[in-house]
């Protein structure tokens, strides 16, 4: 299915229709429990952990379609339903909604979830000769530390489009234009002006900058700040970058070669381990809400 199929295809999908295939089913098999998910790349990895058996998993396309889909449920009394939402901006804000049957994500979202778990470093094994433990912790956290850097200041501005409502388009974002693959410092200037092309209202600069800083000053937290999929593809830019402490000239130039054709994304779903996800606040929070909804079951993990 290619995009545009996949934005046709949303275009329908409403929570009432959500809901009401739910109630469907649920006619057929009262007990059965029921995930909903934001995206197709969450219910991949969310599925590794779901007890099929007892739980089917439904895709809402979007987070307000998962939200809507479960205050739509809630009007009828349905039982046995879950959605697990990206925490975005609104826990940074204190206005994420509040429902029962309503779970976020630890950090801003699923990818930056993996990222802070050591399917990082799984990951990463695969660009080093010698697979050390100690290499590898270091190389994670040299990599961790940068991509959460420069991610904060991208974020920032992401925070900043989604408070003030001011429509910026991020979508496929040029990194390499305004991230030095030297120093991999980020000119903000530079991300602004790339967020202004083609706009009839154009952002200031300055304002943008002013308003950055405020929020960095006040140090939230920068899990909960960065998006994933930034900070996805900021590996392809940092991994040689740090690598560059690790290997000699000729191994680090067939590194840089692997990343440009590597799919960190993919690599990291399939790194995310059960061991991983029960070390999260998610993972007790949906145990927590399996006891006060008995018989349903979500997980297959005890």
């Amino acid at each position: 299915m290619t995009s545009s199929q996949r934005k046709d295809l949303r275009a329908y999908i409403t929570p009432y229709r959500i809901a009401n295939d739910i109630r469907i089913l649920k006619k057929r098999n009262k007990n059965r429990a029921f995930l909903i998910v934001e995206g197709e790349d969450d219910a991949k990895v969310y599925g590794e952990f779901v007890n099929k058996e007892q739980c089917t998993l439904q895709v809402a396309h979007s987070k307000d379609v998962a939200i809507g889909a479960i205050q739509e449920l809630d009007k009828t009394n349905t039982s046995g339903v879950l959605a697990i939402v990206d925490a975005d901006y609104e826990k940074l804000q204190g206005n994420a909604v509040v429902n029962p049957n309503i779970v976020y994500t630890d950090t801003h979202d699923l990818e930056t979830m993996i990222l802070s778990s050591p399917a990082l470093e799984k990951v990463l094994v695969s660009f080093l000769p010698d697979v050390s433990i100690s290499m590898v912790q270091k190389l994670g956290e040299q990599v961790r530390s940068h991509i959460l850097d420069i991610g904060t200041h991208i974020g920032c501005v992401r925070w900043i489009n989604f408070r003030n409502k001011l429509s910026l388009d991020f979508k496929d974002l040029p990194y390499e234009r305004f991230i030095n693959k030297d120093n991999i410092q980020v000119d903000l200037s530079e991300l602004i002006s790339i967020l202004n092309v083609g706009r009839n209202r154009l952002v200031y600069e300055e304002d943008i900058l002013k308003e950055c800083n405020q929020l960095r000053a006040n140090n939230p937290d920068q899990w909960h700040v960065c998006q994933g999929h930034d900070l996805v593809n900021l590996l392809k830019i940092v991994v040689p970058f740090c690598l560059a402490d690790f290997l000699n000239p000729n191994l680090l130039s067939l590194a840089i070669k692997k990343c440009k054709l590597f799919r960190f994304d993919d690599e990291l779903y399939s790194e995310y381990e059960e061991t991983f996800f029960i070390q999260t606040d998610l993972y007790k929070e949906i145990k927590s809400w399996e006891v006060r909804n008995v018989p349903f079951l979500i997980l297959r993990i005890v």
